[in-house]
């Protein structure tokens, strides 16, 4: 049974990628990149306003999203090992 990580366990492997693949996957283009930078600064509410300014519907976004194939799919580290739990 894999266990539950926390956020920054996560936002920590993120590796800022150039191209972006997480969020030019994404239909709403939200910022994943910075929303992950912010976050790993602890700056949760900054990260928060970023990400509501393209999901209107977070809440039931997050329950809704294809994110195995859009962003949490084309995340890169998702090559070698477990991309970065992005939903």
């Amino acid at each position: 049974m894999e266990t539950l990580k926390t956020i920054g366990e996560e936002v920590n492997k993120c590796l800022s990628c150039v191209n972006r693949p997480c969020e030019n996957k994404c239909p709403l283009e939200n910022n994943i990149p910075d929303v992950i930078k912010l976050s790993k600064n602890s700056e949760y509410e900054k990260a928060y306003a970023l990400l509501t300014k393209t999901t209107v519907l977070s809440s039931i976004c997050g329950r809704i999203c294809p994110h195995e194939r859009q962003c949490q799919g084309a995340c890169t580290l998702g090559y070698k090992s477990n991309p970065i739990a992005i939903r």
